[in-house]
């Protein structure tokens, strides 16, 4: 029986105190650590994705400065809007954000707005072409929302009384004039000369790449383009809007939409400050299949196309690095679960003990405090306060009266004993000297009668005395042998 009960304490027992310390298998740790190196390696991919698009840098630009929401609206091209109708849309904007109590600017000091159109042009230049090229016309802030990479030259001003200025791109620079140092030369759009600002250089990105539908580029101002072709609709609405609550900004945008388009129309609202959040990419996961399908008549434009792609490749990334962090983190949980059955503290005294410390700190507190004293119990504390003071005056007069009866018969008792001590003494000396008179007298009259007696009949008597007394001693002496 011993013997087994001391296996069950020291060997595979339950006891506690036969438990062996956790451990994990090397084998284990290199897996562990193998799959945390393949998400980290996912994760740094993840950052390069959803950052690699300079058009979405104006989401960070928002993201910085304050609760903004950037918002595009990308509406068909057979039925878009027209100039007037952006202006009047933005109008509408203004006001209902101003009766949402919201103040309508951005950091720039003033709303963030802008629009763009597609379309394709005939451009040549005086030694080549012509070349037809597909062009963007622009209005507003439209670079704020997508910059560019500058060769030579600048982007298209905001506000220009110069409406006859392009941006062409590297590849139609090398087209028409065989260099890219061309800010400051014209070209000719159906015979009209136009000034080039600046060249710019594509996004070399991935994204930008496999998006971009033709080589050969242009930017030039909307109004301008309307001049060459005719009416041409809007197809693209862009703001920066404030959104302290997070939905509000997006609501504002497309109530403003239905309001200012007349028929039914179908529009994509795009929310780009959360394209990539956790919330966004699972949605992607989940419609995965159906983004592929082109259900509505809607023509997105190359910049949108990229970042589309960004966020499927983001999204299959966040699934693989999901996926790879399982067994790290089922492994960290067996091994914490081990540790915490295997610990020697336990929680539940820990806390009984804070909670119990807390109660008497509070009992203290409640006993030290002062307690409000209410209008009766004044009246009752005064009261019994005049009773002390009374009975104590009345004590201290009868523990006076008292001390000073007992002074009084103190000292009558103290002066009998004087007198009574003053009285023997008088009475022993007077007998004292009586005595010594006495015994004077006597002295001297025995001293007178032995000096009367001759001296020779004394001496016989007293030698006569002394033999009696001899013969006394020997008799007892012999009678006692």
């Amino acid at each position: 029986m011993r013997p087994a009960l001391s296996a069950c304490r020291n060997g595979t027992g339950n006891m506690r105190t036969g438990q062996k310390k956790p451990k994990l298998g090397w084998g284990r740790v290199a897996i562990c650590i193998l799959l945390l190196f393949l998400v980290g390696c996912l994760g740094l991919f993840f950052r390069h994705t959803t950052t690699t698009l300079l058009h979405q840098q104006a989401v960070r630009w928002g993201g910085d400065t304050g609760r903004f929401a950037q918002l595009t609206a990308f509406l068909p091209e057979y039925n878009g809007l027209t100039q007037g109708t952006v202006d009047g849309l933005l109008s509408v904007i203004w006001g209902e954000l101003v009766a949402e109590g919201l103040e309508p600017t951005t950091p720039e000091g003033a709303p963030v707005f802008a629009y763009s159109a597609r379309g394709m042009i005939n451009v040549r230049s005086r030694d080549r072409g012509p070349a037809e090229i597909y062009v963007t016309g622009v209005g507003r802030n439209f670079f704020l929302f997508h910059p560019v990479q500058l060769i030579s030259g600048a982007p298209l001003p905001v506000e220009s009384s110069n409406r006859d200025l392009v941006l062409i791109n590297e590849a139609l620079a090398w087209g028409l004039f065989g260099a890219t140092d061309v800010a400051g030369m014209e070209l000719f759009i159906e015979g009209v000369s136009y000034l080039i600002v600046g060249v710019y250089r594509p996004s070399a990105d991935f994204a930008s790449q496999t998006a971009t539908e033709a080589t050969a580029h242009m930017f030039l101002y909307y109004d301008a383009m309307t001049d060459v072709l005719g009416p041409v609709s809007i197809t693209t609405v862009e703001a920066v809007l404030p959104n302290p609550i997070s939905g509000v900004a997006e609501t504002v945008f497309r109530e403003a939409l239905d309001e200012a388009l007349t028929d039914d129309i179908t529009f994509l609202l795009v929310n780009n400050t959360d394209r990539y959040s956790l919330s966004a990419l699972i949605n992607v996961v989940r419609h995965f299949g159906q983004r592929s399908m082109q259900r509505t008549e809607l023509r997105l434009p190359d910049w949108e196309n990229a970042a589309r792609m960004t966020e499927d490749f983001a999204a299959v990334t966040l699934i693989l690095m999901l996926l790879l962090s399982i067994y790290p983190a089922f492994t960290a949980t067996r091994l914490v679960i081990l540790l915490w059955r295997r610990r020697k503290w336990r929680l539940g005294r820990y806390v009984y003990k804070k909670i119990e410390d807390r109660r008497e700190r509070k009992r203290e507190a409640k006993w030290e405090a002062p307690r409000p004293i209410s209008e009766a119990e004044e009246t009752e504390e005064d009261f019994a306060e005049e009773t002390e003071e009374a009975f104590a005056e009345e004590a201290e007069e009868a523990f006076a009266e008292e001390v000073a009866e007992g002074v009084e018969e103190e000292t009558e008792e103290e002066t009998e004993e004087v007198f009574a001590e003053g009285a023997e003494e008088a009475f022993a000396e007077g007998a004292e000297e009586a005595f010594a008179e006495g015994a004077e007298e006597d002295f001297t009259e025995g001293t007178e009668g032995d000096f009367a007696v001759a001296p020779e009949e004394r001496l016989e008597e007293v030698v006569e005395e002394e033999r009696a007394d001899e013969w006394e001693s020997e008799e007892d002496d012999e009678t006692e042998d």
